[in-house]
Order: structure tokens, then sequence, then C-alpha cells
């Protein structure tokens, strides 16, 4: 069995993060780390809480590693864009593209794929150009 032992502050700042963080989830990782720390095992806190036994184990390593920075989301999750649009060269490539097909974007969509080498789709475009807008 695993538990996590807590210290008075960090006790404290779980119990006032449970109590009033503006964030739902940082509420709801103390809340396990608290009972965690109360003597729930780790399967009881999983199924009480509705998530899988390694999600648990991953929060107490975050907790471990990071402390309270370990229960907040952190950047880099979902899908990556096949092609950087931040990239001057893309940019410039796109805005050539879209001054000649500015009605058509799977034209575009078809141009940019013929130079940058990579697949590149008529939904890819119009996030490029609202992004950029």
């Amino acid at each position: 069995m695993v538990f996590i032992d807590l210290f008075p502050a960090a006790l404290d700042m779980l119990l006032s993060a449970c109590a009033s963080h503006p964030k739902a989830h940082v509420r709801r990782k103390s809340s396990m780390l608290l009972s965690s720390h109360r003597g729930q095992s780790v399967n009881n806190i999983a199924q009480s809480f509705g998530v899988g036994v390694r999600h648990v184990y991953r929060l107490f390593n975050a907790w471990n590693a990071q402390g309270l920075l370990g229960l907040y989301i952190r950047k880099g999750r979902g899908a990556k864009s096949a092609i950087d649009w931040s990239c001057v060269e893309v940019e410039k490539e796109l805005e050539a593209s879209v001054g000649l097909h500015p009605q058509k974007l799977a034209k575009v969509a078809a141009d940019l794929s013929e130079k940058t080498g990579k697949s590149v789709s008529k939904r890819m475009v119009q996030r490029a150009l609202k992004k950029k807008i």
C-alpha cells in the first residue's frame, strides 16, 4: 500500500486548495492526496473518484516531484500541428497562396501541401487563417 505522508504545512496548503481553489481539477487532486494521507488505499481512492489506479499513482509521483505545481494541468496536451504555422516561410507561402486563390481554400491547401511536402487540409488552412487574424 502506498500512502502520502504530508507535513503540516503541506497539509494546510492542500486543505485550503481543496476548499477554495478556483480550478476544479486542483480541488479534486488535492482531495485525492488528502484521502491518501487519511489512510485510504489507492484502489479505494481510484474507485471513489472514478479514475484509474494509474492516474492516482501519476498524481502521487507528480506531488512528490513538483509539489503543488504537480496538481496543475501542464501545457502541451492535445494533437500537435503537422506544420509550424509560426514559421516565417510557411506564413509567407500561406499569404501568397491565399492571394492567388482567396475564395478557394482547397486550392490553398493543395498549394501548401505541394510546397511544404506535408499533408495540409482545408480545415488546417482555416485554423491557421483564423489564428492569424
